[in-house]
């Protein structure tokens, strides 16, 4: 299944859509309203091989789900609404939301979770906002 880098985002913007409270762009908008999700491409590899057997060239996209929360309560507040993104279950994870249809709607081959480092402040559009950068490997045929 060939997929486009087009039609990965859209995938990975309904697949985060899911997620309860989460507003969700396929594109960087001028300007935010957090809490959000943006997927965004920060590399690919092509020509990859799925076995020494396989006929069927892989591409591997790779995206992070930029979550975004606003710092406007304190950093506390700012936790506390991260924590809950984060969280392995429930209608707020981002990581059951993305498992829960591991083609994208069938956009890919599969989906993988990279590791998660620590959340920390950063400036999006002139504002600042309490961010989570969550690796996410996408592999099409």
């Amino acid at each position: 299944m060939a997929s486009t880098v087009r039609t990965i985002r859209r995938g990975l913007k309904a697949a985060l859509g899911a997620v309860d409270g989460l507003a969700v762009y396929e594109d960087w908008p001028n300007n935010i309203q957090a809490p959000c999700a943006i997927p965004e491409l920060v590399g690919t590899e092509h020509d990859q091989t799925l076995g020494s057997n396989s006929t069927h060239d892989l591409a591997i996209y790779r995206f992070e789900a930029v979550l975004a929360v606003s710092l406007a309560g304190g950093l506390s507040n700012a936790q506390e609404q991260m924590d809950e993104y984060l969280s392995g279950t429930g209608g707020k994870s981002v990581r059951a939301a993305l498992a829960a249809d591991r083609t994208l709607g069938g956009a890919c081959h599969s989906l993988f979770f990279g590791p998660w480092n620590r959340p920390g402040d950063e400036e999006i559009s002139g504002q600042g906002y309490y961010v989570q950068r969550l690796p996410v490997e996408v592999w099409s045929t």
